[in-house]
């Protein structure tokens, strides 16, 4: 009986198939590691995607609660034109003639110069609504919108504020 081969005892395989690695296995292993690329790069896409579409809802957000707060503090005429139903514009005016601070009048009417872009070139569009449910309360709704395109179809956003403001002696 002949003596067993010494190179086969211990792993089972010809010495000459341990030498190294051959090329397809090499490639097996290149296009493995291509497929874990490909998921680990569709993973970050969606992770920026994701970080983009965070970022402009905070600035929706930001921008609709600076309007609200700034309609708070505005003196009562504008709040009472605003509930007459006149546009922004037409009550800036009176806003100022009525003492109102100039920056704090041109924010709560979403005429300031900041009240369009942010610096990723989002744009942000406003509505409010004020009414008078009682003599001295005003109810007052702010909606700051933008387009999300991260998604597709693109989709409308908003994000809505509301609050009530009591002014004491306001006239009927």
């Amino acid at each position: 009986m002949p003596a067993p081969d010494k190179s086969t005892e211990r792993s089972g395989w010809p010495a000459r198939a341990q030498r190294g690695i051959s090329m397809v296995e090499i490639m097996l292993s290149v296009l493995v590691l291509a497929i874990a690329m490909l998921g680990m790069f569709k993973a970050a896409s969606v992770a920026v995607y994701s970080n983009q579409r965070g970022h402009r809802i905070e600035q929706a957000t930001t921008r609709a609660q600076t309007r609200l707060e700034a309609l708070r503090d505005v003196p009562t005429a504008t709040l009472d034109c605003l509930a007459a139903g006149s546009t922004p514009s037409s009550c800036l005016s009176g806003c100022m003639a009525a003492g109102g601070e100039v920056d704090i009048c041109n924010i709560a009417l979403a005429l300031d110069a900041d009240s369009g872009r942010d610096s990723t070139g989002t744009s942000y569009t406003y509505g409010f609504l004020v009414q008078r449910p009682q003599p001295s309360v005003y109810d007052i709704l702010v909606v700051a919108t933008f387009q999300d395109d991260s998604v597709d179809p693109p989709r409308t956003v908003r994000s809505v504020f509301r609050t009530a403001v009591y002014r004491q002696g306001a006239t009927p």
